[in-house]
């Protein structure tokens, strides 16, 4: 995982922490009747969550890379927000991107997410099985003006891997 710059998690933590106190932030459960105080950095992190693993066992970084990068322009145009400052077009785009990808971060999106991902994979999965039957015609290929055939059918294993990769695809989508 990348590391979260302290400005980053300084941003979030309660304005009215006591002198010689850890920095905290509020966790409140959803309805409001329980709040605790937490350090963010025992709060705003998971393991390798957004890592992508491939079927032949090596990984990619690659969404976490970008969410680094995303939130090291997030602490900038906060900081223009609290100074008041006027965002331009990248700014205001910035935090657009930056909310979308917090949205997609949340344990709900993912959990739709994933819903969706394991009933297209069974979805694949039953056509495949009707296909090596005998009882389903094979799957259409897309045809375009020209009169060309392109493009491959989805099959289990591409499902399978969208099924175990859903926090990074979540946030690549």
């Amino acid at each position: 995982q990348h590391i979260v710059p302290k400005c980053y998690l300084k941003a979030w933590c309660d304005p009215k922490t006591p002198k010689n106190h850890e920095p905290y932030i509020w966790l409140i459960s959803k309805d409001g009747s329980e709040k605790t105080k937490r350090s963010p950095q025992k709060s705003l992190k998971g393991a390798d969550a957004y890592m992508i693993r491939f079927p032949d066992g090596n990984t990619d970084q690659i969404v976490e890379t970008t969410l680094s990068q995303l939130e090291g322009h997030f602490v900038r145009v906060r900081r223009k927000i609290v100074e008041l400052k006027t965002l331009d077009g990248f700014d205001r785009a910035y935090l657009a991107m930056f909310m979308m990808a917090m949205h997609a971060r949340t344990d709900s999106a993912a959990a739709a997410m994933e819903t969706s991902m394991n009933r297209l994979h069974e979805i694949v999965s039953d056509l495949e099985d009707a296909i090596r039957q005998g009882t389903a015609p094979p799957p259409m290929r897309s045809v375009y003006r020209d009169g060309e055939e392109r493009g491959t059918p989805i099959t289990s294993v591409d499902t399978e891997f969208l099924r175990k990769n859903v926090r990074p695809n979540n946030v690549i989508f």
